[in-house]
């Protein structure tokens, strides 16, 4: 604060960061804040995007004798001051510690200094807002019911709403904080483009939506509807099973446990540009089988980008499991043997990415080996449109000589591939290969390709932007 103030550059600052480390109440560590803001100016008007984040400093979380009355003048001062200084704020992230009563109450008191001209609101917090107070000009909205019974989350018009994520849904959740008195049944949102639905997977029976209250069905419409994530749910999500969709969107993402797929076989999701399937980790003792999968993929229609990734598999993936021809790009993070590797590839004739963590090489069956140089036989290639590889071995089930055979293998089979990514390959070997084989193949040379020696552990991020 001092080097703004030495600077007078306040009316330079549109974005304010708060973080507050508490044991038994935030409102110490504001008000410390809020004095040494004050000090500067009394108003930071140029002030738009404010980020609050409160965090516990005890993993104690007993609030049973804590009494909200007890604070709630510090609660209103902390409020009044945060809105006296920033008046022009049109986003708030309010961070943090979900579930401490003051917190939530300080988030909450302090929302509705602004309904009236918020555009962004992210909340961790399940806030409320006081009978009669609505968002009236939110574009985008983020809401965690931190799955309270009952919670009422704050109103909001939806005629300008544009991005809507839904998260921690208790059962029983219906759309009312989106309706009007006018027509509390029928919610058109007319320029919502990105929707995401998403709850806590270990909780039995929750529900998004109820498709049904007091005998009256909800008549939702999101005719501009582009991008729709469905995240964590142990049923299927209503708003695909009663089609209430767009005939066609450009992405639709659904995470969940394989077992919880199955619903999701029977219901044939909307046209997409962009199809993703994200499987959670199963071990031992869950379905090792995907046939789910394959039925819902083999029903995706108008899609040339269909994906399929598999999360952290304890089990070997076969052959069999993967079936479906519409998959563009396949990710598995599991174990997958050599020979598995060359099936897919020739028999997901639409496959043009491919990423494959462990790696087993036990027992590979397939003829790796490759002509002599200058050998005049040309290596017959694999009929795939495979143009992004990623491959990374097993640690316990390795051999440098072998993943340099394999990788030259794929370099020659594959003439499509422009990316080709190996960890725990020999790099040397590899780059002398290529060197000496690029004048009888020339795709050779204009592969953009990199290798490690080392095990490659980072997140699969970085590799599916090099490869995509």
């Amino acid at each position: 604060m001092g080097l703004i103030a030495a600077a007078g550059c306040k009316d330079m600052v549109k974005c304010v960061t708060i973080k507050v480390n508490f044991l038994d109440s935030p409102i110490t560590g504001l008000t410390r804040v809020i004095e040494n803001m004050h000090e500067v100016a009394g108003e930071w008007k140029k002030v738009s995007e404010l980020t609050i984040s409160m965090v516990l400093g005890s993993f104690h979380h007993d609030y049973s004798d804590l009494i909200i009355a007890d604070y709630r003048d510090d609660i209103c001062k902390v409020g009044n001051a945060l809105a006296a200084l920033m008046p022009e704020l049109r986003q708030a992230f309010l961070g943090g510690e979900n579930t401490h009563p003051i917190a939530t109450a300080i988030c909450s008191y302090l929302a509705e200094f602004y309904t009236e001209q918020m555009q962004v609101l992210y909340t961790q917090y399940p806030i409320t807002t006081p009978s009669g107070h609505r968002f009236k000009c939110l574009k985008n909205a983020s809401i965690n019911y931190d799955n309270l019974s009952g919670y009422h989350p704050p109103s909001m018009d939806v005629a300008d709403l544009e991005v809507l994520n839904l998260y921690n849904a208790p059962a029983n959740h219906s759309w009312t904080p989106f309706s009007t008195n006018d027509d509390s049944y029928n919610i058109e949102f007319t320029k919502l483009k990105q929707l995401c639905i998403g709850y806590h997977a270990m909780h039995e029976e929750n529900g998004i939506v109820v498709p049904h209250r007091d005998g009256h069905p909800w008549r939702l419409c999101f005719p501009n509807l582009e991008i729709l994530s469905i995240m964590c749910t142990k049923s299927i999500c209503p708003l695909l099973e009663y089609m209430v969709l767009p005939s066609h969107m450009n992405e639709i993402t659904i995470k969940m446990k394989l077992e919880h797929f199955q619903h999701y076989a029977a219901v044939s999701l909307p046209a997409a540009n962009k199809i993703v399937l994200k499987v959670y980790p199963f071990s031992i003792g869950e379905p090792i089988g995907l046939p789910a999968i394959n039925r819902i993929l083999d029903s995706v229609r108008g899609s040339d980008n269909v994906e399929l990734e598999i999360m952290k598999s304890t089990i070997p993936v076969l052959p069999g499991d993967i079936t479906s021809t519409t998959i563009t790009r396949l990710l598995v993070a599991g174990p997958t043997s050599v020979d598995t590797m060359f099936e897919l590839i020739q028999r997901l004739p639409n496959l043009v990415g491919l990423i494959l963590y462990k790696l087993d090489m036990d027992s590979v069956q397939t003829d790796i080996s490759v002509p002599e140089a200058g050998e005049h036989t040309p290596v017959e290639p694999y009929d795939t449109k495979l143009t992004g590889m990623a491959i990374n071995y097993m640690q316990d089930k390795h051999s440098p000589d072998l993943a340099a055979a394999i990788a030259k293998h794929l370099l020659l089979k594959i003439p499509t591939l422009s990316k080709f990514f190996a960890c725990q390959t020999p790099v040397r070997l590899v780059h002398n290969f290529i060197e000496t084989y690029s004048q009888w193949y020339p795709h050779l040379s204009s592969i953009n390709f990199r290798l490690r020696d080392d095990e490659y552990s980072d997140s699969t991020t970085w590799i599916m932007q090099m490869l995509y």
